[in-house]
């Protein structure tokens, strides 16, 4: 569908058609801060279009997400948010184990694990160096496990610490469980404040390429 068939005031038509956006399914993947880039505005006018042309679609697709919509209210999304406080490690660690008794006891499937966050209790705990690894393998083994038997997601939110090289002085942000939590994650996404227009950027952190020594 062409953007000019839509009800989009035709200032706005203007600055997509300016920044190369001709049809609807170009900006499909489209995030507001790279949109507002393209069409030198702010992020609250880009997240604005975006909203705009995806409310603006066909009949039959707007129907169908209306459909979809309709049973959903606040009260119903809440029921199946499930919230564990976890006020130091050994409960963390309980929790984790415990998701697959806890998922078996439910009707409906469990998709989504949010740890908010696992470096919290490890870096406030005074931990020997050797049971840290231990207790960190221990809870990504069990997430791991989990996800696997539910074909679930598990997100892990890491924390960032000041680290100063001794060579030069300089100060650099780094993982807070630094290299020995690279081993137990499968995907690392990175999250960082964009200015002071309270807009924040995210994007999948090339990975390293680890050395294998042994024989294979």
């Amino acid at each position: 569908m062409d953007l000019s068939a839509l009800p989009l005031p035709p200032s706005r038509l203007a600055l997509l058609h300016t920044a190369g956006y001709r049809k609807r399914s170009d900006l499909d993947g489209v995030i507001a801060a790279t949109l507002a880039q393209k069409i030198g505005g702010t992020a609250a006018e880009a997240a604005r279009l975006l909203a705009n042309s995806l409310v603006a679609c066909r009949p039959e697709e707007r129907g169908a997400r209306e459909e979809a919509l309709r049973g959903l209210t606040c009260e119903g999304v809440l029921s199946g948010i499930h919230v564990f406080r976890c006020h130091d490690l050994a409960e963390l660690v309980a929790a984790v184990k415990g998701l697959c008794a806890f998922a078996e006891g439910r009707s409906s499937r469990v998709r989504l694990v949010v740890v908010d966050s696992v470096a919290f209790h490890f870096r406030h705990e005074n931990l020997p160096f050797a049971r840290r690894l231990q207790l960190l393998g221990t809870v990504s083994q069990a997430l791991l496990d989990f996800a696997r038997a539910e074909r679930a997601a598990a997100v892990l939110v890491n924390q960032v610490t000041t680290k100063v090289n001794d060579a030069t002085n300089d100060s650099f942000l780094a993982p807070a469980l630094g290299e020995s939590w690279a081993d137990c994650r499968t995907k690392r996404v990175l999250l960082e404040w964009q200015g002071f227009d309270g807009v924040a950027g995210a994007w999948a952190a090339q990975e390293p390429k680890r050395q294998h020594t042994g024989d294979s």
